[in-house]
């Protein structure tokens, strides 16, 4: 096998999130294959190594299709997020740059026949589909290659049960998804009609897919002919229809809902449980999002999905669940919450390139109320202020200080059309020392002062 497949690839870098337990298990075999631990840092090590190759957007889309399951990206160097297309996660393969020189001259067939042969040969379970662990899809590609590895037993119940645990919990949630689903049939509903009943109420079965060994409402599609299917590419909750209804309290209770109710969740589950929930609420609707002006500057549609991912997964070394809980405790911060949320995605357009990047802006969204100037900031970070600088000069085009104040700026639009302070007491409340310096850095953000935007949103409002 591993000579078939040699004209593809001599070698293949993956990242996994539990690198530890596999890199022992490739180093025990003596492999051909390194495997590290997934780390941005070591995304960015590479690159500069320049061990990556560039591929084009086709390649990587080939390479996808190819592996089968969209959980399970491959990476490439890019200009923007690494090449890695928008409904891609961050768990995958990266494809060495000296390997891959004839990467247009391959048999995609050829190469997903292989892989597809080596699965059936060895009869893998594929229990992991991309969750939490990818360890039934590496030991098969392992195996095309000719590289057979026995996990241990215990480790590797471990690793499904964790990863069970984690699909049971977000299929547990009680969505509002009745839009999603044909007569109004909820998730739980749906699950308990048999796959023939599926098929008479117009549902057609999803593309095989070797990484699950059973079926349920999650790989049925819309019936073609449709309105859902017109209307919809994903479920919408109640908590996006709260965010079109400008009800940013209803997010937030949701949000404390779930939290207080799986609060034991294991840190890795409960962060991709909230990518899920937040994805899930804010990735939705291209017009209304258009619309919003929060969103008239990105587009937000292609690359809310990476962007809201990327922001959590950068929050490794907080406990999630006690930042989240703080601030939902407190009643009176839901809608700064609500604009932390939105400044995520807005703020997160750019992939950081480095550990004091992520670092300065965790700092300035949580503490942009007390920053009274960049020392505040290069003083928490310990470094120079050239250096800050040139980290938001290369990744924002902007300096620190505008960044802070695009900030500032985003929580007092909420403030503005949510809260009857005066202007001059929103402004000291945000970390402006005057309402002079606020409305002037605000029309300089927004185009209009803080009274035209406020006049503005409520005339629209009662209109």
């Amino acid at each position: 096998m591993m000579n078939e497949l040699g004209k593809y690839s001599n070698e293949i870098i993956w990242m996994a999130n539990n690198g530890k337990l596999l890199h022992d298990l490739i180093a025990a075999k003596q492999s051909n294959l390194t495997i590290f631990p997934f780390d941005i840092a070591n995304l960015t090590k590479y690159s500069e190594m320049n061990i990556l190759r560039p591929l084009s957007a086709e390649i990587i889309k080939q390479l996808h299709r190819t592996m089968w399951q969209p959980a399970l990206p491959i990476f490439a160097r890019d200009e923007t997020f690494f090449g890695v297309p928008e409904d891609i996660s961050f768990y995958g393969i990266i494809v060495p740059k000296k390997q891959l020189e004839d990467t247009n001259k391959w048999d995609w067939d050829e190469l997903r026949s292989l892989i597809n042969k080596n699965y059936k040969e060895n009869n893998i379970d594929f229990w992991s589909a991309g969750a939490t662990n990818n360890m039934g899809f590496i030991y098969s590609v392992l195996g095309a290659f000719g590289i057979n590895i026995e996990a241990p037993l215990k480790e590797t119940i471990e690793l499904k049960e964790n990863w069970l645990k984690a699909y049971d919990w977000l299929n547990s949630i009680e969505w509002d998804w009745e839009e999603f689903f044909i007569n109004n049939l909820s998730p739980l509903e749906f699950k308990q009609y048999s796959s023939n009943q599926k098929l008479e109420m117009g549902w057609t079965k999803a593309p095989p897919n070797p990484f699950n060994n059973y079926q349920d409402y999650n790989f049925f599609m819309f019936p073609d002919d449709s309105s859902v299917k017109k209307r919809f590419d994903f479920c919408i909750g109640s908590c996006w229809a709260s965010i079109k209804n400008n009800m940013p309290d209803q997010v937030i209770n949701d949000l404390f809902r779930i939290i207080l109710d799986y609060k034991n969740l294991l840190k890795v589950e409960l962060r991709s449980a909230t990518y899920f929930n937040i994805n899930k609420k804010l990735w939705k609707d291209k017009a209304v999002l258009k619309a919003k002006p929060l969103y008239k500057h990105i587009d937000f549609f292609n690359n809310a999905k990476n962007v809201v991912y990327s922001n959590i997964n950068k929050m490794q070394h907080h406990d999630i669940r006690d930042i989240l809980l703080k601030t939902l405790t407190n009643k009176a911060n839901n809608k700064i919450f609500f604009s932390y949320l939105e400044g995520l995605i807005t703020t997160g357009k750019t992939f950081y390139k480095s550990n004091d990047l992520q670092t300065a802006i965790e700092f300035i969204t949580t503490n942009y109320q007390n920053i009274n100037q960049i020392k505040d900031i290069t003083d928490y970070l310990d470094c120079s202020q050239s250096h800050l600088q040139s980290l938001f000069k290369m990744s924002f085009d902007c300096s620190c200080w505008e960044y802070l104040n695009k900030i500032r700026v985003d929580i007092a639009k909420n403030e503005l059309v949510y809260n009857s302070q005066s202007i001059s007491q929103i402004s000291i409340k945000i970390g402006f020392k005057s309402s002079v310096t606020f409305t002037r850095v605000f029309k300089k953000n927004t185009g209009s002062t803080p009274s035209e935007y406020r006049l503005s949103k409520k005339t629209k409002k009662w209109q």
